[in-house]
């Protein structure tokens, strides 16, 4: 829940969390001119960051398991 709320604070559009326990993750919706912002929110939590990006033809499925 913090990681998520730090994400929010700091400039985040949307921030979840999911999983539980110590296999929780947090998935937060940034715009590239916040990331660094978020990030640096997050350095002193013992978490790891993961940074990704959507791509101007926007998302799309590669694989799916049924």
């Amino acid at each position: 829940d913090l990681c998520a709320a730090k994400c929010l604070e700091n400039g985040a559009l949307g921030a979840k969390l999911t999983g539980s326990g110590v296999g929780g993750a947090v998935f937060a919706l940034v715009r590239s001119a916040q990331v660094g912002q978020v990030r640096r929110a997050l350095d002193y939590l013992p978490v790891k960051v993961h940074i990704t990006d959507i791509e101007s033809c926007g998302v799309r499925v590669e694989h799916c398991v049924s």
